[in-house]
């Protein structure tokens, strides 16, 4: 990037400050890169966040411009109204379209239900495979007789007895 020690440094504060310019965006791939892109040219140009807003005519870098009108979706909410209005930018002029709000209520009932299965199968493929590798003359009943010492009136020695 060309940068010594100090920009880059500058560059990772940069990057904090254009993360909250773009509402607090939950980072993935593209939109890091995007927080990016904007974090090294403003550092570059030795400017802020707030020399955007201050000039309405400032040259955002095609990423940014091209999240802001919705290439990578738009986040619950929208974008920060002060950067679409000051910036005058058409948000979701590209398909896509807005991120649905999340009930975690709902989510957390469907992870309970979702543990509550995965523990239902376990069992049931835990006793599938014990009956496969170790089946038993008698039925389940039986194994439980046998195993307190006693099946079909005659007393089984228990070990060590």
């Amino acid at each position: 990037m060309g940068m010594d020690d100090l920009e880059f440094e500058k560059a990772t504060n940069m990057y904090a400050d254009v993360n909250k310019f773009f509402g607090g965006l939950v980072k993935v791939t593209p939109s890091s890169k995007v927080v990016g892109d904007l974090a090294i040219l403003l550092t570059k140009q030795n400017l802020t966040v707030d020399d955007i807003l201050n000039n309405p005519q400032f040259d955002l870098p095609d990423s940014s411009l091209d999240m802001l009108r919705g290439s990578l979706g738009t986040p619950s909410g929208g974008w920060p109204k002060e950067i679409i209005d000051k910036l005058n930018i058409k948000p979701n002029s590209f398909k896509g379209g807005t991120a649905a709000a999340v009930d975690f209520d709902e989510v957390e009932k469907y992870l309970e239900v979702s543990e509550r299965i995965e523990r239902a199968l376990r069992k049931t493929r835990i006793r599938a495979t014990t009956k496969l590798f170790a089946p038993s003359p008698f039925g389940a009943g039986e194994i439980r007789k046998v195993r307190r010492g006693h099946s079909n009136g005659v007393r089984h020695a228990s070990p060590g007895a």
